[in-house]
């Protein structure tokens, strides 16, 4: 199945969308301490792969331990 230009990993935009959720903020208020556009959270919720500096940006405002940090990031770059 071609999923055209684009790489989906529905594993890790699940995982972001929960630990967002847990976090207690909204796509809007990620995307303003990213300073991204709200599109560009939702799409890597819906398992879009992360663009390298967005995406650390990213998981710098969830509160994460370093461990699901670093497994975060294995997962987005095919590593786990």
């Amino acid at each position: 199945m071609d999923m055209g230009y684009y790489n989906y990993n529905f594993v890790l935009g699940d995982k972001l969308k929960e630990l967002r959720k847990r976090s207690g903020k909204t796509i809007e208020q990620i995307s303003e301490e990213v300073d991204c556009d709200p599109r560009t959270i939702s799409n890597y919720e819906k398992g879009m792969m992360p663009r390298l500096s967005i995406y650390h940006r990213y998981l710098s405002v969830l509160d994460i331990s370093d461990a699901e940090r670093i497994d975060l990031v294995l997962l987005a770059y095919g590593k786990r």
